[in-house]
């Protein structure tokens, strides 16, 4: 009895665990792609899928200079982000269907709870280091273009001149 009595403790934790390692090694795996940022060269990671928009940057340890997540909705849409569960602060750019950005905000870990919607109708939005975009010199009114290639394992935008 006594060993049953374990065995029914040590299951459900054993299974959390191994949920828990499935979920952070699936949550990482995101296409990517190259963008051109006014005049700089950004690496974006992809998210596409309901699962992918809705899970974001969580579980990402940071971005680094010249990395991104490329947020792609179906449609336009308002979204509205929030820091949630990020480690590091980060900027979101709207980008309407025609590649300009309508507004840049900031998301702050800190402030997890602080809502951050779109100005307008939005096909895309950008998240890059915090300041990256004011250090870069791009703004509202900035165009983003891509070239929808899908980089490989291994590939960046930097090595392979694509941009």
């Amino acid at each position: 009895m006594m060993k049953l009595a374990r065995a029914c403790l040590v299951f459900p934790l054993l299974l959390g665990v191994l949920v828990g390692i499935h979920l952070l090694v699936t949550k990482t795996d995101y296409k990517r792609t190259c963008l051109q940022v006014g005049d700089e060269t950004l690496e974006a990671r992809v998210a596409e899928t309901p699962e992918e928009l809705e899970r974001g940057l969580s579980f990402v340890g940071s971005l680094k200079e010249g990395e991104g997540m490329l947020f792609v909705f179906e449609k336009e849409v308002k979204p509205v982000f929030h820091a949630g569960p990020i480690r590091a602060p980060l900027d979101v750019a709207f980008i309407n269907e025609k590649g300009r950005i309508l507004s840049i905000e900031r998301l702050d870990p800190k402030k997890a709870g602080e809502l951050h919607p779109a100005l307008g109708r939005t096909r895309y939005a950008l998240e890059a280091p915090s300041g990256w975009f004011e250090k870069k010199r791009v703004k509202a009114g900035s165009r983003i273009k891509g070239n929808r290639r899908i980089l490989k394992n291994g590939e960046s935008c930097i090595a392979e001149g694509i941009a």
